[in-house]
């Protein structure tokens, strides 16, 4: 377990649970076939098994996953070693309690690896709430998918 409060409680997505967040990714807007899903969070969870990195769930003390993020330490040429923190959803981002655990929890793992700074990518439409938490934009990221085939 990593962070938590009255409520809520951030820990590594462990194998039993993989399941239960496919719904959570749905919800996002996440285009993954069930299956799909399963092996990469497999996947995802070997690597993770390691330091900081690997996949986090919030969930509520009764067990219900209201939000998942991916997490790397890695090194940045502007901000040294950061905690990238990558396709965080959170079934309500303006609920004040969840989003604080997540930071809460991102900045123990940041502190955990040594890191200096924290990069979340998330998509433009989401950030207000992050913004409102202390975030600032420092750059843009783009993306151009690669098509196999």
């Amino acid at each position: 377990m990593l962070a938590m409060n009255d409520h809520y409680l951030v820990t590594r997505l462990e194998r039993d649970m993989i399941a239960r967040t496919y719904p959570l990714l749905q919800a996002s807007g996440i285009l993954l076939a069930f299956e799909e899903w399963i092996n990469l969070a497999h996947a995802l969870s070997d690597e993770g098994e390691r330091g900081v990195d690997g996949v986090r769930i919030v969930v509520t003390r009764e067990g219900y996953v209201h939000g998942l993020f991916s997490c790397r330490a890695m090194s940045d040429i502007v901000c040294g070693r950061v905690l990238m923190v990558d396709c965080l959803i959170l079934l309500d981002l303006v609920e004040a309690r969840l989003l604080r655990t997540v930071m809460d929890a991102t900045e123990a793992l940041a502190i955990e690896a040594g890191c200096a700074a924290i990069h979340v990518a998330l998509p433009e439409w989401r950030s207000q709430a992050l913004l409102r938490a202390g975030y600032r934009p420092e750059a843009l990221r783009l993306c151009k998918r690669l098509v196999a085939g």
